[in-house]
Protein backbone atom coordinates (compact mmCIF):
# COMPACT_ATOMS: atom_id res chain seq x y z
CA UNK A 1 0.00 0.00 0.00
CA UNK A 2 1.33 3.41 -1.01
CA UNK A 3 1.55 6.22 1.82
CA UNK A 4 0.54 9.10 1.07
CA UNK A 5 4.07 11.80 2.13
CA UNK A 6 6.29 9.02 2.32
CA UNK A 7 9.37 9.17 0.32
CA UNK A 8 11.02 5.64 -0.50
CA UNK A 9 14.88 5.85 -0.66
CA UNK A 10 16.23 2.48 -2.29
CA UNK A 11 19.79 1.75 -2.21
CA UNK A 12 21.52 -1.56 -3.46
CA UNK A 13 24.71 -2.16 -1.78
CA UNK A 14 27.55 -4.74 -2.54
CA UNK A 15 30.62 -4.52 0.17
CA UNK A 16 30.07 -0.68 1.14
CA UNK A 17 31.26 -1.15 4.27
CA UNK A 18 33.63 2.20 3.59
CA UNK A 19 30.88 4.25 2.34
CA UNK A 20 27.50 3.66 4.07
CA UNK A 21 28.62 5.85 7.64
CA UNK A 22 28.34 8.65 5.12
CA UNK A 23 25.51 7.66 2.85
CA UNK A 24 23.38 6.73 5.49
CA UNK A 25 24.47 9.35 8.09
CA UNK A 26 23.30 11.69 5.13
CA UNK A 27 19.95 10.24 5.36
CA UNK A 28 19.69 10.00 8.97
CA UNK A 29 20.15 14.13 9.18
CA UNK A 30 17.79 15.11 6.17
CA UNK A 31 15.38 18.17 6.62
CA UNK A 32 12.30 15.74 5.32
CA UNK A 33 10.96 13.77 8.46
CA UNK A 34 8.72 11.26 6.33
CA UNK A 35 10.60 8.85 4.76
CA UNK A 36 11.53 5.43 4.93
CA UNK A 37 15.20 3.83 3.82
CA UNK A 38 15.81 0.18 1.97
CA UNK A 39 19.35 -1.36 1.80
CA UNK A 40 19.36 -4.67 -0.44
CA UNK A 41 22.55 -6.41 1.07
CA UNK A 42 23.32 -7.71 -2.77
CA UNK A 43 25.61 -10.65 -1.13
CA UNK A 44 28.63 -8.42 0.81
CA UNK A 45 31.70 -10.42 2.43
CA UNK A 46 32.74 -7.25 4.63
CA UNK A 47 31.15 -5.77 7.40
CA UNK A 48 28.03 -3.84 5.58
CA UNK A 49 25.69 -5.87 7.34
CA UNK A 50 27.02 -4.97 10.77
CA UNK A 51 27.23 -1.22 9.69
CA UNK A 52 23.52 -1.41 8.54
CA UNK A 53 22.31 -3.07 11.99
CA UNK A 54 24.35 -0.47 13.88
CA UNK A 55 22.06 2.48 11.68
CA UNK A 56 18.81 0.68 12.34
CA UNK A 57 18.96 1.82 15.80
CA UNK A 58 20.16 4.99 14.97
CA UNK A 59 17.03 5.38 12.85
CA UNK A 60 14.57 3.96 15.30
CA UNK A 61 15.41 6.25 17.90
CA UNK A 62 14.23 9.40 15.57
CA UNK A 63 11.39 7.21 14.73
CA UNK A 64 13.02 6.10 11.12
CA UNK A 65 12.31 3.25 9.28
CA UNK A 66 15.79 1.73 7.69
CA UNK A 67 14.53 -1.79 6.46
CA UNK A 68 17.73 -4.58 5.54
CA UNK A 69 17.37 -7.19 3.12
CA UNK A 70 19.72 -9.46 1.86
CA UNK A 71 20.37 -11.58 -1.44
CA UNK A 72 22.73 -13.84 -3.08
CA UNK A 73 25.52 -11.83 -5.18
CA UNK A 74 23.33 -11.08 -7.97
CA UNK A 75 24.14 -7.34 -9.19
CA UNK A 76 22.22 -3.85 -8.56
CA UNK A 77 19.06 -4.35 -10.89
CA UNK A 78 18.06 -7.35 -9.06
CA UNK A 79 18.73 -5.33 -5.74
CA UNK A 80 16.68 -2.74 -7.40
CA UNK A 81 13.44 -5.39 -7.84
CA UNK A 82 14.28 -6.33 -4.60
CA UNK A 83 13.52 -3.27 -3.16
CA UNK A 84 10.51 -2.30 -5.04
CA UNK A 85 9.16 -4.76 -4.01
CA UNK A 86 8.67 -3.26 -0.29
CA UNK A 87 8.77 0.52 -1.21
CA UNK A 88 5.79 2.10 0.39
CA UNK A 89 6.45 5.36 -0.86
CA UNK A 90 3.87 7.67 -3.09
CA UNK A 91 7.76 8.86 -3.90
CA UNK A 92 10.78 7.10 -4.96
CA UNK A 93 14.35 7.95 -5.34
CA UNK A 94 17.51 5.55 -5.56
CA UNK A 95 21.08 5.98 -4.85
CA UNK A 96 24.46 3.85 -5.23
CA UNK A 97 26.14 3.38 -1.68
CA UNK A 98 28.98 5.28 -2.19
CA UNK A 99 27.17 8.27 -2.46
CA UNK A 100 25.07 10.61 -0.27
CA UNK A 101 22.27 13.27 -0.24
CA UNK A 102 22.49 16.79 0.48
CA UNK A 103 20.89 17.27 3.88
CA UNK A 104 18.42 19.24 2.14
CA UNK A 105 17.48 16.72 -0.94
CA UNK A 106 14.64 14.85 -0.10
CA UNK A 107 12.53 17.72 0.87
CA UNK A 108 13.71 20.13 -2.13
CA UNK A 109 12.33 17.02 -4.16
CA UNK A 110 9.07 16.65 -2.47
CA UNK A 111 8.74 20.49 -2.11
CA UNK A 112 8.92 20.19 -6.20
CA UNK A 113 6.59 17.79 -7.35
CA UNK A 114 3.81 19.09 -4.50
CA UNK A 115 4.19 22.22 -6.23
CA UNK A 116 4.17 21.31 -9.34
CA UNK A 117 0.99 18.15 -9.43
CA UNK A 118 1.23 18.10 -13.69
CA UNK A 119 4.95 16.97 -13.51
CA UNK A 120 5.31 12.70 -12.98
CA UNK A 121 8.94 13.15 -11.75
CA UNK A 122 11.92 15.33 -11.20
CA UNK A 123 15.83 15.63 -11.42
CA UNK A 124 18.36 18.16 -9.54
CA UNK A 125 21.62 19.16 -9.95
CA UNK A 126 24.75 16.74 -9.18
CA UNK A 127 27.92 17.09 -7.35
CA UNK A 128 31.08 15.18 -8.90
CA UNK A 129 33.52 13.98 -6.04
CA UNK A 130 36.78 13.05 -6.99
CA UNK A 131 38.82 10.84 -4.75
CA UNK A 132 42.36 10.00 -5.14
CA UNK A 133 42.71 6.76 -2.62
CA UNK A 134 40.33 8.16 0.16
CA UNK A 135 40.74 11.69 -0.28
CA UNK A 136 38.88 13.99 -1.58
CA UNK A 137 40.89 15.50 -4.33
CA UNK A 138 38.32 17.90 -6.16
CA UNK A 139 34.37 19.01 -7.06
CA UNK A 140 32.40 19.97 -9.59
CA UNK A 141 28.89 20.69 -9.83
CA UNK A 142 27.31 19.09 -12.97
CA UNK A 143 23.55 21.13 -13.84
CA UNK A 144 21.77 19.79 -16.93
CA UNK A 145 22.72 21.59 -20.29
CA UNK A 146 18.55 21.32 -20.84
CA UNK A 147 17.31 22.44 -18.17
CA UNK A 148 13.79 23.40 -19.66
CA UNK A 149 13.17 20.14 -21.45
CA UNK A 150 9.95 18.30 -19.87
CA UNK A 151 10.57 15.10 -22.11
CA UNK A 152 13.78 13.89 -21.61
CA UNK A 153 13.31 10.66 -22.76
CA UNK A 154 16.36 10.88 -26.18
CA UNK A 155 18.32 13.12 -23.59
CA UNK A 156 19.40 10.10 -21.99
CA UNK A 157 18.70 7.48 -24.46
CA UNK A 158 21.43 9.09 -26.70
CA UNK A 159 23.51 10.36 -24.14
CA UNK A 160 23.24 14.54 -25.25
CA UNK A 161 22.61 15.79 -21.75
CA UNK A 162 25.25 13.23 -20.02
CA UNK A 163 23.74 13.64 -16.57
CA UNK A 164 22.20 10.14 -16.08
CA UNK A 165 23.02 9.19 -12.48
CA UNK A 166 21.46 8.27 -9.62
CA UNK A 167 20.02 9.70 -6.70
CA UNK A 168 18.97 13.10 -8.62
CA UNK A 169 15.86 12.09 -9.56
CA UNK A 170 12.84 11.38 -7.75
CA UNK A 171 9.38 9.73 -9.20
CA UNK A 172 5.78 9.29 -8.43
CA UNK A 173 5.36 5.81 -7.62
CA UNK A 174 1.73 5.43 -9.16
CA UNK A 175 3.13 7.06 -12.22
CA UNK A 176 6.61 4.46 -12.01
CA UNK A 177 4.08 1.56 -11.82
CA UNK A 178 2.35 2.87 -14.75
CA UNK A 179 5.26 2.69 -16.52
CA UNK A 180 7.00 -0.45 -15.43
CA UNK A 181 4.97 -3.22 -14.71
CA UNK A 182 4.76 -5.69 -11.14
CA UNK A 183 8.05 -3.10 -10.33
CA UNK A 184 10.41 -4.80 -12.20
CA UNK A 185 13.07 -4.08 -14.71
CA UNK A 186 15.65 -5.92 -16.63
CA UNK A 187 18.28 -7.74 -14.46
CA UNK A 188 21.58 -7.02 -16.07
CA UNK A 189 24.60 -6.33 -14.36
CA UNK A 190 25.32 -3.81 -16.96
CA UNK A 191 23.79 -1.14 -14.14
CA UNK A 192 20.43 -0.34 -12.76
CA UNK A 193 19.73 3.62 -14.03
CA UNK A 194 18.77 3.46 -17.74
CA UNK A 195 16.24 0.69 -16.83
CA UNK A 196 14.29 2.95 -14.19
CA UNK A 197 15.10 5.97 -15.91
CA UNK A 198 13.78 5.76 -19.82
CA UNK A 199 10.63 4.12 -19.07
CA UNK A 200 9.70 7.15 -16.68
CA UNK A 201 10.89 9.11 -19.16
CA UNK A 202 9.39 7.87 -22.13
CA UNK A 203 5.82 10.09 -21.85
CA UNK A 204 6.48 11.45 -18.36
CA UNK A 205 6.80 15.25 -17.81
CA UNK A 206 9.88 15.64 -15.73
CA UNK A 207 10.93 19.02 -13.67
CA UNK A 208 14.02 20.11 -12.91
CA UNK A 209 15.35 21.52 -9.62
CA UNK A 210 18.77 23.69 -10.56
CA UNK A 211 20.75 23.13 -7.08
CA UNK A 212 22.32 20.42 -6.19
CA UNK A 213 20.66 17.75 -4.58
CA UNK A 214 23.43 14.26 -4.68
CA UNK A 215 27.03 13.77 -4.28
CA UNK A 216 28.18 11.23 -6.83
CA UNK A 217 31.57 9.77 -5.87
CA UNK A 218 34.56 9.32 -8.92
CA UNK A 219 36.76 6.61 -7.75
CA UNK A 220 39.69 5.22 -10.47
CA UNK A 221 38.54 1.92 -8.96
CA UNK A 222 34.97 1.63 -9.58
CA UNK A 223 33.24 -0.83 -11.40
CA UNK A 224 32.33 1.30 -14.05
CA UNK A 225 35.79 2.71 -14.58
CA UNK A 226 37.79 -0.26 -14.11
CA UNK A 227 37.70 -1.48 -17.93
CA UNK A 228 41.35 -1.36 -19.04
CA UNK A 229 41.97 -3.28 -21.98
CA UNK A 230 39.93 -2.68 -25.49
CA UNK A 231 38.33 -6.39 -25.23
CA UNK A 232 36.80 -4.74 -21.70
CA UNK A 233 35.67 -1.90 -23.40
CA UNK A 234 34.18 -3.30 -26.01
CA UNK A 235 32.43 -6.16 -24.20
CA UNK A 236 30.79 -3.08 -21.93
CA UNK A 237 30.24 -1.66 -24.84
CA UNK A 238 27.80 -4.58 -26.21
CA UNK A 239 26.29 -4.98 -22.46
CA UNK A 240 25.44 -1.53 -22.43
CA UNK A 241 23.82 -1.42 -26.37
CA UNK A 242 22.18 -4.92 -25.34
CA UNK A 243 20.31 -3.02 -22.15
CA UNK A 244 18.85 0.12 -24.01
CA UNK A 245 17.82 -2.47 -26.92
CA UNK A 246 15.80 -4.84 -23.95
CA UNK A 247 14.57 -1.49 -22.15
CA UNK A 248 13.34 -0.20 -25.25
CA UNK A 249 11.46 -3.69 -26.17
CA UNK A 250 9.37 -3.37 -22.53
CA UNK A 251 8.22 0.25 -23.05
CA UNK A 252 4.70 -0.99 -24.17
CA UNK A 253 3.43 2.69 -25.01
CA UNK A 254 6.31 2.92 -27.55
CA UNK A 255 4.69 1.69 -31.08
CA UNK A 256 6.80 -0.69 -33.41
CA UNK A 257 7.72 2.19 -36.05
CA UNK A 258 9.61 4.02 -32.99
CA UNK A 259 10.82 0.78 -31.25
CA UNK A 260 12.83 0.15 -34.68
CA UNK A 261 14.11 3.48 -35.38
CA UNK A 262 15.35 3.90 -32.03
CA UNK A 263 17.08 0.50 -32.37
CA UNK A 264 18.54 1.30 -35.99
CA UNK A 265 19.59 4.67 -34.37
CA UNK A 266 21.33 2.39 -31.09
CA UNK A 267 22.94 -0.12 -33.47
CA UNK A 268 24.86 2.80 -35.49
CA UNK A 269 25.74 4.88 -32.25
CA UNK A 270 27.44 1.56 -30.58
CA UNK A 271 28.96 0.75 -33.76
CA UNK A 272 30.71 4.00 -33.65
CA UNK A 273 32.18 3.92 -30.47
CA UNK A 274 33.32 0.24 -30.68
CA UNK A 275 35.28 1.43 -33.69
CA UNK A 276 36.56 4.42 -31.91
CA UNK A 277 38.35 1.92 -29.21
CA UNK A 278 39.75 0.03 -31.59
CA UNK A 279 41.16 3.16 -33.05
CA UNK A 280 42.57 3.77 -29.74
CA UNK A 281 46.79 3.45 -29.13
Amino acid sequence: MIKKGLISVLIPCYNGEKFLNKSLTALLNQTYDNYEVITVDDGSTDKSKEIIARYREKFSKKDKKLVYLYQKNSGQAVAINTALKQAQGEYLVWQDVDDYYEPDALENLYNYLSVHPDYDFVRGAVTNRYYGGEKETVHTEIRSKYPQRMNVFNLYLYEKDAYCYPGIFMVRAEYLDKCIKNRRIYETRAGQNWQLILPIAYRGKCGYLDKPVYNYSVRNDSHSRSAKSKKEKIKRCDAHKDLLLHVLDNIESMNVLAKITHKIRLSLRYLLKKLKIIMLK
